[in-house]
């Protein structure tokens, strides 16, 4: 398993979209966490798709678009910057 950390400016975009959603919106927003959450920890290299310039991945699970950096040898993944994309749920 992997260990997952978030950069503050990642939670910080999530926290101001939770904010601004009603209920349906929140819990949708924390089903897609729970999924990125999971499968950060179980199958980084395996999800999302990669970017080969910069060395990141990108995993869309809507309404969420997180960018994120897997360290094999640390079993560590770094989640870089996240976003709420505006989409009706």
């Amino acid at each position: 398993m992997y260990a997952v950390a978030w950069n503050p400016a990642a939670t910080e975009q999530i926290d101001t979209a939770w904010r601004s959603f009603d209920v349906v919106r929140r819990e949708k927003l924390v089903e897609s966490l729970d999924i990125v959450e999971r499968q950060l920890t179980m199958i980084p290299t395996e999800v999302g798709e990669s970017r080969e310039v910069s060395n990141e991945r990108i995993l869309i699970e809507p309404p969420l678009v997180v960018y994120f950096r897997v360290d094999e040898s640390k079993q560590q993944v770094r989640v870089l910057s996240a976003r709420v994309a505006n989409t009706d749920l």
